[in-house]
Parts: C-alpha cells; sequence; structure tokens
C-alpha cells in the first residue's frame, strides 16, 4: 500500500480531534453552555486528545523516510545546475545576466 493513503487518513483523524478540542472549548469558554469540568467537556477533551494521538501515530507509522520515488534522471545534467528551460524569466534577461555576469568578473 501506497504511504500517502494511510498518513491522509491520520491527517484526517488528528483533524477531527482538533475540530472536537475546539468545539469544547467553543461551548466552555465562549457559550458558557456547560462550565470547564462538566463530565461532557471532560470527556470530549480527553475523546479530542486521544483522536489526535491515534491520527498523530498513524500518521507517523507510514512516515516515507526509506520511500525513494523512481525520478528520471538525465546523465548529461549535474545536479544543482541551472536549467534554462525551467526558468520564469525571459531567455534575453537571462543572456543580459550572464554578459553582467562574465563583466564583473574581469
Amino acid at each position: 500500500m501506497q504511504w500517502s493513503v494511510p498518513a491522509m487518513f491520520g491527517s484526517a483523524i488528528e483533524l477531527a480531534g482538533a475540530f472536537v478540542i475546539g468545539g469544547v472549548l467553543h461551548q466552555t469558554l465562549v457559550q458558557n453552555a456547560y462550565p470547564v469540568t462538566a463530565p461532557a467537556a471532560v470527556f470530549g477533551f480527553v475523546g479530542g486528545l486521544v483522536l489526535i494521538v491515534v491520527g498523530r501515530r498513524l500518521e507517523g507509522r507510514f512516515e516515507p523516510s526509506d520511500y525513494v520515488p523512481e525520478a528520471e534522471e538525465d546523465e548529461d545534467e549535474e545536479e544543482g545546475e541551472f536549467d534554462e528551460r525551467l526558468s520564469p524569466v525571459p531567455e534575453e534577461r537571462l543572456e543580459e545576466r550572464k554578459a553582467d555576469d562574465s563583466a564583473g568578473e574581469e
């Protein structure tokens, strides 16, 4: 199984936990619907924390630490070399910059 699918579910569970905690805090502190120490608030806060921990565990289990995608590499290009084809700067400006750089080196 690709690592990104379970990690996505882990992130979704983590987000749900954050929403649960946010809802509890909103109802207790902003709306004053019930006190902070009420069982509903405490269970909601603990439930949200559990969801965050479970989501974090699930997300961390499928980290792409050893995942290396198969990349197409050109043998004639060195890594870190500037590729003019990918530049957003027009070719005329690149030539001007090259001329300025070569004039500055002298």
